[in-house]
């Protein structure tokens, strides 16, 4: 057991709820993320059945492939992420509640934090780079 550190596990049952409300203040961005991978997925999939066997290349059948494991890989970190978060919570909490420490759960909950920090980031880049494109294109229909 180490040195209880009150201001990190209270600091940090404090910044992980924070980093949730940002991440649900950003819209629904994680479910539209979610619905395009499942979308895009399943999009490849049709598109290599319907065409003849003949016709596939191995790059074709390659870059879907990896597309689709990409894909469901980056959801599998997502929601992985999101539930080690709450764990991170509840090992805040109980470590305030009970004024233990141990390394381990030092590690576990600074490490998580990082994790949803760069989530939360990683969300609103996309969701801005998203718009970007989006008044791209408007501009590009609205000018052809």
């Amino acid at each position: 057991m180490n040195r209880y550190n009150s201001e990190f596990y209270a600091t940090t049952a404090v910044v992980i709820p924070v980093l949730f409300l940002t991440l649900t203040l950003q819209g629904d961005f994680l479910l539209n993320f979610f619905l395009t991978t499942m979308r895009l997925a399943s999009k490849e999939e049709r598109a290599l059945k319907e065409t003849p066997v003949d016709d596939l290349s191995p790059k074709a059948v390659w870059s879907g492939t990896v597309k689709r494991l990409a894909f469901e890989a980056l959801t599998f970190v997502g929601v992985g992420v999101l539930i080690l978060s709450l764990c991170a919570e509840a090992v805040s909490l109980y470590c305030i509640e009970n004024q233990t420490s141990y390394t381990i759960f030092e590690h576990f909950v600074f490490w998580m934090c990082i994790a949803l920090l760069l989530s939360t980031l990683i969300a609103f880049n996309a969701r801005v780079f998203s718009s970007v494109l989006k008044s791209q294109a408007k501009r590009n229909s609205e000018t052809e």
